[in-house]
């Protein structure tokens, strides 16, 4: 009967654990001394269990020191390899970068009619489509915003002439009421007249803004009608 194939993730199991970690780790430390005895290899193994324990392992004919000094050499040699391999990337992405914007600035100064003298005719052409239809394009634009700017007129030209319609009509209908609450009073007064009551013998009537006042002049009066009126006055405030 066959070992079924083991699933690798982590044990929950905190006994099970450790005792998996035991095995595996002398596994380990063994496959790492037959590796350097039988192939003549260097070998240093570093392991940390959960709790922080260290086990390690240093081939026979090896100290840590070396293998670390070794290590770091070998490490600095792939970090500038690696360093130098993205300072080529970079250097042809500037060198593109740079090619891309001197022919942008090219066609700028020729779209501004400069720098004509290195173009052929088929590219003049080809020009001269560009900058018809780029000029149709800001022509369309330019008439949209007139005509939104015309409609945007009309309609505060409508809003004024309704607020002016409604005005005008405010102001009829202010002088019709007034007319009519002034024509009873107009009446009253013609009625109340010094002049008007005693025959027209009042020549001047004195008004003033705040009332309305009446005298009778000379102090001599005339006669009428068989009686005199003297020293008399009529006012009415």
């Amino acid at each position: 009967m066959g070992r079924g194939k083991v699933v690798v993730k982590r044990i929950e199991n905190k006994v099970n654990r450790q005792v998996t970690f035991s095995k595996r780790r002398g596994g380990l430390l063994k496959k790492a001394h037959e590796l350097a005895v039988l192939c003549d290899a260097h070998v240093g193994v570093i392991v940390f269990s959960a709790s922080g324990k260290l086990f390690e392992y240093c081939s026979p004919l090896t100290s840590w020191s070396e293998l670390i000094q070794r290590y770091d050499s070998m490490s600095n040699a792939q970090h500038q390899e690696t360093n130098h391999d993205d300072d080529q990337q970079m250097s042809v992405e500037i060198a593109r970068l740079r090619r891309e914007c001197d022919q942008l600035k090219a066609n700028i100064r020729r779209q501004t009619g400069e720098d004509l003298a290195s173009v052929n005719t088929d590219e003049l052409d080809n020009l001269q489509k560009q900058l018809e239809s780029a000029l149709g394009k800001v022509r369309d634009r330019k008439d949209e915003l007139l005509n939104q700017q015309l409609d945007e007129s009309r309609r505060k030209v409508h809003i004024l002439e309704d607020h002016n319609r409604r005005l005008r009509q405010m102001i009829n209908e202010g002088g019709h009421h007034r007319s009519s609450v002034e024509a009873p009073l107009v009446a009253a007064v013609d009625m109340a007249s010094p002049a008007t009551a005693f025959g027209g013998f009042f020549p001047e009537v004195e008004e003033f803004s705040t009332s309305l006042q009446l005298q009778l002049w000379p102090q001599q009066l005339p006669t009428v009608q068989g009686f005199s009126l003297q020293d008399h006055s009529l006012r009415q405030w």
